[in-house]
């Protein structure tokens, strides 16, 4: 987590992580972010230099932070030599039922491999606003897979979500989990409105963990 997002006076800043040292240190473990559905910041190789190294297609992940200028709050792409070979453009593997044509590719793949390896390995389960949709066949069918493995046990999981006439996001995860296993942490969304809100929300998240 190279860089982080508060809020002071109604304004998002980013920092870099170092400043946010002390809540890791209340942290039993360093959590692991996945998010492998969405806009992902997956960057195709150019095709170029797919062609030079003689590799049909393949997807990277570089850290959020490279070329990050902090004076002007944004990254400043050309500085930084991976990205004269990397396309700066994200590949996105949109909400859409069939997945096919992005699944296949073997970067998706080992991405779903990792996300069922440690979902696998997990105490406890953060979902941050995932609701498990319809559209996301692939991913619901990936938590079933691994909520129905024999080795998977019972872990807790916490969910985040912004509560609706319509919205299904507890039923969606207590159908693959069970309701034992659900709680609900929010369901107003990520607080946003002060720092103090936002403070106490992670904080509710570490003692969860």
């Amino acid at each position: 987590m190279p860089e982080h997002i508060h809020f002071k006076n109604g304004r998002i800043f980013i920092q870099d992580a170092r400043d946010f040292n002390k809540i890791k240190e209340n942290m039993p473990s360093t959590p692991l972010v996945l998010k492998p559905h969405g806009s992902i910041h997956f960057y195709p190789i150019k095709p170029e230099t797919a062609k030079l190294i003689n590799i049909h297609w393949v997807a990277l992940h570089p850290r959020f932070d490279i070329g990050f200028n902090p004076q002007t709050m944004q990254r400043d792409i050309p500085d930084v030599l991976s990205w004269h070979f990397i396309n700066p453009v994200p590949l996105i593997v949109p909400p859409i039922i069939n997945k096919d044509g992005y699944i296949k590719n073997n970067y998706c793949k080992k991405i779903f491999k990792l996300v069922a390896n440690e979902l696998m390995q997990a105490e406890k389960i953060i979902s941050l606003g995932f609701s498990i949709p319809r559209s996301d066949l692939h991913v619901a069918s990936l938590l079933h897979i691994v909520a129905t493995n024999k080795n998977f046990g019972y872990k807790s999981i916490g969910i985040v979500y912004k509560k609706s006439k319509t919205d299904t996001t507890p039923e969606n995860w207590i159908r693959i989990f069970g309701e034992k296993s659900v709680d609900i942490l929010e369901e107003n969304g990520i607080p946003i409105a002060s720092t103090e809100e936002f403070e106490n929300f992670w904080n509710k998240l570490i003692a969860f963990i």
